[in-house]
């Protein structure tokens, strides 16, 4: 999957995402440790660019998931910074589930 900043760059080229390259951005964008700037810029593009359905579909298939305190964020498609700070953020409240249950 593409890192989140390539995902930025291409809708600031104008080209569209498929829905995987969708559902992983909103996933991006729904993470506490993803800077507000980032969020901007994406959103920015989006409405810049135009919507596609795939998008929609993507999105819509990411937001559909049911929120699971306890989940760790991925960070395979985070850029490195928000991984960094993810990793270095105190720890839930709330226990850690296992990994299969967070898909």
């Amino acid at each position: 999957m593409a890192a989140a900043r390539d995902l930025l760059d291409r809708l600031l080229e104008r080209r569209d995402l498929t829905q995987p390259e969708a559902e992983e951005l909103l996933a991006v964008l729904t993470d506490p440790a993803t800077s507000p700037a980032f969020g901007g810029a994406v959103l920015a593009a989006m409405r810049s660019k135009g919507v596609v359905a795939d998008e929609v579909r993507g999105f819509a298939q990411r937001a559909g998931r049911p929120f699971q305190p306890g989940c760790p964020p991925s960070t395979s498609s985070v850029p490195e910074e928000t991984a960094r700070a993810a990793s270095t953020s105190p720890p839930a409240r709330h226990s850690s589930l296992p990994p299969a249950a967070c898909r």
